[in-house]
């Protein structure tokens, strides 16, 4: 199957017939589409077989004023108000803006990790709720609403949702909830005190009895299940009581072209838009716990503007997200899987010198191979790091490496750098967060609190590279 570019497709920016990281999208009965330019912080319309599109909310910069958007994530259209809701990812809120001629909009609900939206044929609203592992329902003017789907703490049992995506609502308010972490899709009827698995739920692969973190969902008449498998690149059709599905749409592997996906994010029911997660574009770093350490070394100025810094033990220490361009601990599996050995056992010199060399460096060209940036792999006091295979491989992978023990860091420059970064992901382990996005938020606003001064009360001496850091807004969070 091959599919049509209906919105989007001329490389990512910011123009009108651009979109920058596009997350969901709603289908008019008409067949516009509007799409949650995520990015470009606002809402685009595209008219079908449209070359360009029109900004309909947003896109005045990025802010949480009443004019403004951050990062939105869903769309849908309110027909009876002829408005749009928006969810509004970084301000943590659900808002609503005129369908026609709007120049601002009005909060509806606030304080909530919304990811998707939908709406029933009463006009009831419902939220999916990534932080609180739930989908509640919102009545016409109810302000608290209620829990339709989990709510009970992230997990696996059938009374539980793990990091819930999108809800589709059939005719009988039985909600279907694509459970992201749990690799399934799970319906639960009006009611209900737990759920029941109607797609997945078989471990994560691309097995037709599985799913690899689902993302867009929808039901026909029959009950036939209709899922983005995000990470297998593909729509499934899992037909009502059917105990694997049938790929419909991508399964091809991940690509740009016209038979492929590239982790398809929202499905409308009628077609498909190839969609863009923000950790899949923007190079390598962690995600699953905690930020990549700062590069912050005592190298010169010349060579952190123009390098892209590889921080060796993120690698090792398998923090790379799923989701990611390089995820070490899928190949790592893989590999160790091959040679039958126990998915647990720790990670070997010649493996690892295997990783850097088919993956890592090869993902890192290939990002920034429009740019004058070169690859530096920055060692670290890890002795796996430092074998003669490792130092091999990484002399013929990238172009330059800092040793720490040689010539442009020392040791006892990059530890108090560490010593900064732990102060801040101390205070910020403190604190709840709904999702990354939040997360990588309240980051560079921490780091921008800290001023040189404060540094240097924490520090004997501090490199150059801190200043410049602070001065960009912490953009190194970003891996860039």
């Amino acid at each position: 199957q091959k599919g049509i570019t209906v919105a989007g497709g001329n490389r990512q920016g910011n123009g009108i017939n651009q979109l920058s990281k596009p997350w969901g999208l709603y289908v008019d009965d008409d067949q516009t589409v509007y799409v949650a330019d995520r990015s470009n912080h606002r809402i685009v319309e595209w008219k079908w077989g449209a070359t360009s599109g029109q900004v309909v909310a947003g896109g005045n910069g990025q802010g949480n004023g009443a004019h403004q958007l951050s990062n939105p994530l869903d769309v849908i259209v309110d027909k009876e108000r002829d408005s749009l809701i928006i969810c509004d990812g970084w301000n943590r809120r659900v808002v609503r803006w005129p369908r026609r001629n709007g120049t601002s909009e009005e909060t509806i609900i606030s304080n909530i990790g919304c990811v998707g939206l939908t709406m029933d044929e009463n006009g009831s609203l419902y939220v999916t709720d990534n932080g609180k592992n739930e989908v509640r329902r919102y009545r016409r003017g109810e302000s608290q609403g209620t829990v339709v789907a989990g709510g009970n703490g992230s997990g696996n049992r059938l009374d539980q949702l793990s990091s819930p995506r999108y809800a589709f609502i059939d005719r009988d308010h039985s909600v279907y909830v694509s459970d992201w972490g749990n690799d399934r899709v799970m319906k639960w009827m009006e009611g209900a005190k737990q759920g029941i698995v109607v797609a997945g739920g078989q471990g994560k692969g691309n097995g037709l009895t599985q799913l690899s973190c689902p993302e867009g969902v929808v039901v026909d008449q029959l009950g036939t299940v209709y899922v983005a498998d995000g990470g297998n690149d593909r729509i499934m059709r899992w037909p009502k009581g059917a105990t694997q599905g049938s790929v419909i749409v991508g399964g091809n592997g991940r690509g740009e072209q016209s038979n492929q996906l590239n982790w398809p994010f929202d499905f409308s029911g009628k077609f498909t838009l190839e969609s863009f997660r923000n950790k899949k574009n923007d190079g390598i770093w962690a995600g699953e716990w905690e930020i990549i350490p700062p590069p912050l070394l005592n190298a010169s100025t010349d060579k952190f503007k123009k390098g892209i810094i590889f921080w060796g033990a993120i690698s090792s220490r398998g923090l790379i997200p799923a989701e990611g361009p390089v995820n070490l601990t899928k190949w790592l599996h893989q590999q160790q899987q091959q040679k039958k050995k126990d998915r647990r056992k720790y990670l070997t010199s010649d493996l690892y010198a295997k990783f850097l060399q088919q993956k890592s460096s090869p993902a890192i060209k290939l990002k920034f191979k429009n740019t004058n940036l070169v690859p530096i792999f920055q060692d670290d006091q890890d002795n796996k790091h430092r074998t003669n295979i490792i130092m091999n491989t990484v002399d013929t992978s990238f172009d330059e490496r800092i040793d720490p023990e040689v010539g442009d860091a020392k040791f006892a420059d990059v530890w108090p750098i560490e010593t900064v970064w732990g102060a801040i992901n101390e205070k910020l382990r403190q604190e709840t967060f709904e999702n990354e996005l939040q997360l990588e938020k309240r980051v560079v606003k921490e780091w921008k609190t800290f001023t040189v001064t404060k540094c240097q009360q924490m520090m004997e001496k501090i490199p150059s590279q801190l200043k410049l850091v602070i001065d960009q807004e912490g953009e190194h969070i970003n891996g860039h």
